[in-house]
């Protein structure tokens, strides 16, 4: 992966509602709903993780070989970028 660890944009709450999960930017009063594993993704780069960690939690978590977590991963940046809620 190119970039290790990105940043997330800051004071970003990650907020579960029901079955849906919501990151909130209480500066600029954004708000992008997410799926279960985008909301996995950027809870952890809010708390820090770098590009690899995330991918070897998601390898633990869903249960993935390592070149589809990091299809998984790469897809979901580009789509969190392209949405503000990184940079």
């Amino acid at each position: 992966m190119e970039e290790t660890h990105p940043r997330t944009k800051e004071n970003l709450f990650l907020i579960k509602a029901e079955e849906i999960y919501i990151v909130f930017d209480p500066e600029e009063g954004d708000k992008w709903e997410l799926n279960e594993t985008g909301a996995f993704i950027v809870k952890n780069l809010i708390e820090g993780a770098s590009l690899d960690e995330i991918k070897d939690k998601i390898i633990e978590e869903y249960s993935l070989a390592s070149e589809e977590a990091e299809k998984s991963l790469q897809k979901y940046m580009e789509q969190l970028r392209k949405e503000g809620i990184i940079m």
